[in-house]
């Protein structure tokens, strides 16, 4: 390898290479620091006014929701005609008081688990009341899955995502 100098700012390294073959050069890193330097102010002016026009409105941010999982237990597979609902319930009053605020209905599903998400309007989310999931998977209408039970979520310390496991509804 022979290296010729010009001055003290660059050197360029030559290989002896075959006839016919790239001869390859490079500088040291100073030598290209000194002469890209004058041009990296305009660079990077250019960069900015291109990317002053690129620039979008902040996204809105997403609306509230409670997520979550449903599974089973049992080791069956659904038919292509099953569906699962999944209803957000106040369950201060229970019984024929409770008031559905908002559900989700998701088919065709396949394979467990399945998940969900169920936007809300937290104007209608009072912290002294009590909220539930419940869910139900239904096949041809009939029912297959429930929740026995409903499934805390947002006040009383009860989180926004839950993890649902539905048991085998009993044959009438």
């Amino acid at each position: 390898m022979a290296t010729k100098s010009h001055n003290d700012s660059t050197a360029i390294e030559t290989e002896a290479a075959p006839m016919g073959a790239r001869t390859w050069h490079r500088r040291r890193a100073s030598s290209f620091c000194a002469s890209a330097w004058p041009r990296l102010p305009w660079l990077g002016l250019v960069l900015l006014l291109g990317l002053a026009g690129c620039s979008s409105p902040p996204a809105p941010p997403a609306p509230p929701a409670v997520t979550g999982s449903a599974t089973y237990r049992e080791r069956i597979s659904l038919p292509p005609d099953a569906v699962l609902e999944v209803q957000l319930v106040d369950i201060t009053e229970p019984g024929p008081g409770e008031k559905v605020l908002h559900n989700v209905t998701l088919s065709p599903i396949t394979r467990v688990p399945v998940f969900f998400r169920i936007g809300y309007d937290p104007r209608r989310i009072d912290p002294e009341r009590t909220y539930a999931l419940k869910a139900r998977i239904l096949v041809a209408g009939k029912l297959r899955f429930l929740s026995t039970s409903g499934i805390r979520v947002l006040t009383n310390g009860y989180p926004r995502h839950r993890d649902l496991v539905l048991e085998m509804a009993r044959e009438p």
